[in-house]
């Protein structure tokens, strides 16, 4: 499923195209099509990991994961690997964003961010904690926000709510902006600690989008912590 060109990774099914560099996580997954329609002008899961510009230290595939590992230094005393997993479901396909952090200091503090901006939509819900949908606007603990991009193109953001510290929503007529704070904890010596999202594209109309965001929503809740190496 993926191609490596290094400094780049190309991502090919039969449902969803789109590039990742490998050197820069802060661009997110970029030149998205979905169920055959382009997505120029969104930046889907930007990591923003504390650096500029980051090390990377190895890529490569394994089964339907891409794996990146990049440096510490003295400005983030922590190693990231970030595994992009491709999911699967009968009217979605989706890429799992796994970030892990270990440190070789007895403690250390280094919080990862993760942005999705979106233009030119034509409407976008969230899901509250008390599961209902409704117009999106910033909530104190949202789980999932879905947007449609275009008719029956719908693209579905989720968090898993035991690894996020904070999120912030803003909306102009022609931009959204989805962020979460991850991994914002302290960091211990042998100790790996993980973060996971989601992000969805689903085709669909309205009424059966949400019934699938839902359902994906409930999969990933309750869904076991990933192993990973």
């Amino acid at each position: 499923m993926w191609t490596l060109e290094q400094p780049k990774a190309f991502l090919t099914t039969d449902t969803l195209q789109c590039s990742v560099d490998l050197s820069s996580p802060q661009t997110g997954i970029r030149a998205v099509t979905a169920h055959q329609h382009g997505c120029s002008e969104a930046n889907f899961s930007l990591l923003k990991m504390g650096l500029e510009s980051e090390v990377l230290t190895e890529s490569y595939q394994r089964g339907n994961d891409l794996i990146t590992s990049y440096a510490s230094n003295d400005q983030r005393p922590a190693s990231p690997q970030v595994y992009r997993r491709v999911q699967e479901h009968p009217q979605a396909i989706g890429l799992e964003t796994i970030v892990s952090l270990q440190t070789d200091l007895l403690a250390s503090r280094c919080p990862i961010h993760s942005v999705t901006e979106i233009s030119h939509f034509q409407s976008a819900m969230m899901r509250s904690s008390e599961n209902h949908w409704q117009t999106a606007e910033p909530l104190e603990s949202p789980q999932a926000l879905l947007v449609e991009i275009v008719d029956e193109l719908y693209y579905l953001e989720i968090a898993h709510p035991t690894d996020v510290t904070g999120s912030s929503f803003s909306q102009t007529p022609d931009k959204i902006q989805w962020q979460h704070t991850l991994l914002d904890l302290q960091l211990e010596k042998g100790v790996i600690r993980r973060a996971r999202l989601q992000s969805w594209w689903i085709k669909a109309t309205e009424e059966d989008a949400r019934s699938v965001a839902d359902t994906l929503i409930e999969n990933f809740i309750v869904s076991p912590p990933p192993l990973t190496t």
